[in-house]
């Protein structure tokens, strides 16, 4: 198979010759819509916007989580995978954002995506008035005797939407409070480098030990 930029080139039937990288595409169209949604919830802030905003995540989580499931299926019969595989695996297993996404994921299935929270402050317009004694024959350029402040607005702002830690995310590998797109947007990187990795080890030209042998 040819490469084009270290990966094959996109085919009218991806989903059947290529399923592990058309899960990965997958995956990268639901992360554009929830990038799309987030910006829009975070400029209109309303139900329904957040709503799509929440469809477009579970949808990313499970497209993203479901990548090393089509890998495993599709690579699995080939030589090498499993030797190159494993270590691989090991690494996701004790990467604590991984396994935060297949929490998030399972939450989102099961249970409502509780840990998704709405950051808002609030925006304060203050007007001031300066306050000069009655006839005060130098009150254009002397300072005021007195300022009067008054707050004339209050209005609420959203800022991001993020993963609240607590003492149970923290057992799931969330440490921190963490903005849902910054972190979606790492585990997607990680998922392209794994999925790039496996085409570079198995779609390689076989080598034949006989003409090795002959040009030794």
């Amino acid at each position: 198979m040819q490469m084009v930029n270290g990966e094959p080139p996109d085919g009218p039937k991806d989903w059947i010759d290529n399923p592990t990288r058309f899960k990965l595409k997958e995956a990268r169209y639901f992360f554009d819509q929830a990038t799309a949604a987030h910006n829009e919830y975070v400029g209109n802030t309303t139900d329904e916007n957040r709503n799509l905003l929440l469809f477009s995540l579970g949808a990313f989580f499970s497209a993203a989580r479901s990548i090393t499931y089509y890998m495993r299926t599709q690579y699995g019969d080939k030589n090498g995978f499993w030797e190159w595989y494993c270590p691989q695996q090991t690494k996701l297993k004790y990467d604590d954002e991984m396994r935060f996404l297949n929490h998030v994921r399972v939450n989102f299935i099961h249970l409502g995506p509780q840990q998704v929270t709405t950051v808002r402050e609030q925006s304060i317009q203050i007007g001031t008035t300066l306050v000069y004694a009655p006839n005060h024959p130098l009150k254009d350029t002397q300072p005021p005797d007195a300022t009067s402040t008054e707050i004339q607005s209050i209005s609420p702002r959203t800022v991001d939407v993020i993963f609240k830690a607590d003492k149970d995310t923290m057992k799931k590998g969330l440490k921190t409070d963490m903005s849902v797109l910054q972190f979606c947007d790492r585990q997607l990187k990680k998922l392209d480098g794994l999925v790039s990795g496996c085409e570079k080890v198995l779609n390689r030209p076989s080598r034949d030990p006989c003409t090795e042998r002959d040009s030794g």
